[in-house]
Parts: C-alpha cells; sequence; structure tokens
C-alpha cells in the first residue's frame, strides 16, 4: 500500500494499492508535467498510477503550491477500483485505488525515470537493457509493447 499525506498537515490524501503480495518498494518516480507516479519494487512490475485525487484535495485544504490549474494535466483514464470495495468494513485495503496501469519487466532491479518530451517511461535494467513505453493516456490492464534497446 502506497500512501499520499498533506506535507503541510498529514493528512491522508489518497491510498494506492500496488498488489495483493508483499513487496519492497525500491523507488517511486513523479511524472514532470502529468499527475502520475510510476512505483518500482523487488517483483518484476512497475505500476503506473494517477494521483490527482491527492492534488484535488491539497487544492480543497489549500495548500501551498498547487492550483486548478494543476488538476488540468490529468490523463483521461483513472486507477482502477477493486471488485471487492464493498469490503472495506473489513479492511481498508479494499477501497484503496489500484494502478493506472501495470507493466512487467523480468528483472527484478530496475531504474525507471519519465520522459516528458516523448510522453514514455524509460526503464533501465541492471542488465543493461533498455526499455521505452508509451504512458497510457486511459486505464489499461497491462502495457506490453516496448521499445528494447541494450547497450
Amino acid at each position: 500500500m502506497i500512501k499520499i499525506f498533506s506535507a503541510d498537515g498529514g493528512e491522508l490524501l489518497q491510498n494506492l494499492r500496488r498488489g495483493s503480495k508483499g513487496a519492497t518498494i525500491t523507488s517511486i518516480v513523479f511524472h514532470p508535467s502529468l499527475n502520475i507516479i510510476a512505483c518500482t519494487s523487488d517483483r518484476e512490475s512497475i505500476h503506473l498510477f494517477e494521483i490527482n485525487k491527492a492534488i484535488e484535495k491539497c487544492i480543497q485544504l489549500k495548500q501551498y503550491g498547487f492550483s486548478k490549474s494543476d488538476k488540468e494535466k490529468a490523463t483521461e483514464g483513472e486507477n482502477a477500483k477493486s471488485s471487492l470495495g464493498f469490503l472495506k468494513v473489513v479492511s481498508s485495503f479494499f477501497e484503496a485505488d489500484l494502478c493506472l496501469a501495470k507493466i512487467k519487466v523480468e528483472e527484478k532491479l530496475k531504474t525507471v525515470a519519465f520522459d516528458d518530451k516523448s510522453n514514455s517511461l524509460t526503464v533501465m535494467s541492471n542488465d543493461r537493457v533498455l526499455y521505452f513505453f508509451k504512458i497510457p493516456m486511459s486505464t489499461t490492464r497491462y502495457v506490453s509493447e516496448a521499445e528494447i534497446r541494450t547497450f
């Protein structure tokens, strides 16, 4: 579970669920112009999340650094919701946002970065392989097409 808190007041802004199996988060990267983050872990997947809810709450709370123009940086997609959301009375785990998209890369050790000019996510594995994935602008289960380069 990834939780986004307000830096000003410490309020919980958004819960994001990366998966159902335990994992150690190795990095979280913010897109420079879209309201998206990429999350990597010690597993083979990379998750993309919309963080519009967190930004909207910051605007409502009149927190420093956000304005209504920040809401316009959204994609047309949104994070999926669990079909077990009705169980939120049992656990908040089920009401958290699922990812906008999931990318599988066989290597568990990887580094990611957003490329704002080409609207892509670059993944570099420790085996010196570069993957270039187009960022989806709508909700999709998996992103599988990639340009691959080795060096």
